[in-house]
């Protein structure tokens, strides 16, 4: 199969010299989801250009109806809850996840089967085919990997079993042990020096993002989508993507300097974060492979991401003393039993705590001699 939109870019002063880059049409990006996305050798650009070829000619087939889905198999009611209400009120990403997920769980091949996931009757799935599934992620993939798709799975039964598609949810009441909660939290160093780094690459809009992230505690979905017109005085207007939440995290007057030094244009309409080499905003892919190589360009850990800088910035608030009502004014969280998961317990807390209690005791013993 002939690679197709595989685009060679010459940089000048960057290493590697050459760049090439992967531009679908826009019937593949709003029919399978692909997006531009940049490599550093020929093969890798290749390979990704055939992947997407393949998922638009299954897709074309099914739409003209060569792929026919048994209605009543996994793979069915699958198709089924893409139709739903459940499944079209999900933000963008999150279907988009959910997509990924299903299409990962159409191909598994359970221990001992002849015949993958999506080709089973779904009425048939037992509470055993759930905790085959979910051990066979366990072990292949990771024990995140498989809670994920297994929390995916239970939402879809639940439409399916509304619809009489399915007696029941074998997904339910699984007692799959809780991930552990990322708990990274960048540094002062680390973060300056990514930013350092970043600038140095020519890749300032990466370090933007991240400062921006930071100090704004949003997700990196939410501040690379945003637009002039989302900047008021020093107020940053925004929905959150995930929870739809209304926030006007403040802008550190070095910041709003940032975005106006780098900035590529500034009409009410321009996205204020710009990519240097597409000039579009950041999709995930390219934001995550760019932050990896100034990452790496630094000597940073690789356990770094740019996801980090919401918990961060909210731990950072936690340590400065700030209200819970206060963080969840910036955060967006409603309440604090989620708070929580962002917020890394720090000595600064621990010790700020311990002497506000001993505060505490020192005004109850004077209040309370004789």
């Amino acid at each position: 199969m002939k690679a197709k939109y595989v685009q060679i870019k010459e940089r000048k002063n960057q290493i590697p010299p050459i760049q090439y880059a992967v531009n679908p049409p826009d019937r593949w990006k709003q029919t399978i989801g692909a997006v531009y996305d940049q490599f550093d050798t020929l093969k890798e650009a290749e390979l990704y250009s055939k992947e997407l070829s393949e998922m638009f000619d299954e897709y074309s087939r099914a739409a003209k109806g060569k792929v026919h889905v048994d209605r009543n198999t996994v793979g069915g009611l699958f198709q089924h809850y893409k139709k739903s209400t459940a499944f079209q009120e999900l933000a963008q990403n999150s279907r988009k996840s959910y997509i990924d997920q299903m299409n990962d769980a159409l191909k598994i091949r359970l221990a001992g089967s002849n015949k993958t996931f999506g080709e089973y009757l779904a009425r048939n799935i037992t509470a055993e085919h759930a905790d085959s599934l979910y051990n066979h992620l366990k072990i292949d993939k990771s024990p995140h990997k498989a809670a994920t798709m297994c929390k995916v799975m239970r939402l879809i039964w639940n439409v399916g079993f509304r619809s009489s598609k399915v007696s029941g949810n074998p997904f339910s009441k699984m007692k799959i042990k809780a991930t552990p909660s990322r708990t990274v939290v960048w540094t002062d160093e680390q973060i300056e020096k990514f930013v350092e780094t970043a600038d140095k690459l020519g890749k300032h809009s990466i370090g933007t993002l991240v400062l921006m992230c930071y100090e704004t505690c949003q997700r990196p979905v939410d501040i690379r989508t945003r637009k002039w017109k989302d900047i008021q005085g020093n107020l940053l207007s925004l929905e959150q993507t995930k929870t739809r939440a209304f926030v006007q995290p403040p802008l550190e007057p070095g910041i709003i300097d940032r975005l106006r030094k780098y900035a590529h244009s500034m009409g009410p309409e321009d996205y204020i974060i710009v990519c240097e080499s597409t000039k579009k905003p950041f999709d995930r892919r390219l934001y995550s492979k760019w932050a990896q190589k100034v990452r790496r360009a630094a000597g940073l850990p690789d356990n770094l991401w740019v996801s980090d800088m919401r918990r961060t910035g909210a731990t950072e608030m936690a340590d400065s003393g700030a209200t819970n009502a206060e963080m969840r004014s910036v955060t967006g969280h409603k309440g604090m039993d989620v708070l929580s998961i962002y917020v890394t317990r720090t000595n600064t807390q621990a010790e700020s705590a311990a002497q506000k209690r001993a505060a505490y005791k020192k005004n109850k013993a004077g209040v309370t001699a004789p």
